[in-house]
């Protein structure tokens, strides 16, 4: 017969297990004052549509590259990036570029 003792112990590695289990399933792991948001690109000429879950702290030039990596026909133009009537720095995070969750991103193609 367990102790009450050997009770807790064994309801809390399980309890640890769960935990582990659930946590496993993110697909980054979140640290002090992160959070997940989904941001939403398109195109000036709406032939990009697609949407993106990440960090507040992720830097906006891996999304950029997320992008060229799904629409390579984007990588060989001369792009810039706005939301909210800004333009982005892609050398920024998305906090820093005050983006918040389910902000539109636009592609906008450069005139030459």
């Amino acid at each position: 017969m367990k102790t009450d003792s050997e009770k807790i112990i064994v309801d809390l590695i399980k309890e640890n297990k769960e935990l582990k289990n659930k946590l496993s399933r993110y697909p980054f792991e979140l640290l002090d004052k992160e959070h997940m948001m989904s941001v939403i690109f398109t195109s000036s000429e709406q032939k990009l549509h697609c949407s993106f879950i990440c960090k507040n702290t992720t830097k906006f030039n891996r999304l950029e590259e997320q992008i060229y990596s799904s629409y390579p026909e984007y990588k060989e133009t001369d792009n810039f990036f706005t939301s909210n009537g800004n333009i982005l720095d892609k050398y920024k995070t998305l906090e820093e570029n005050k983006i918040k969750n389910n902000d539109i991103i636009i592609l906008n193609l450069r005139e030459i």
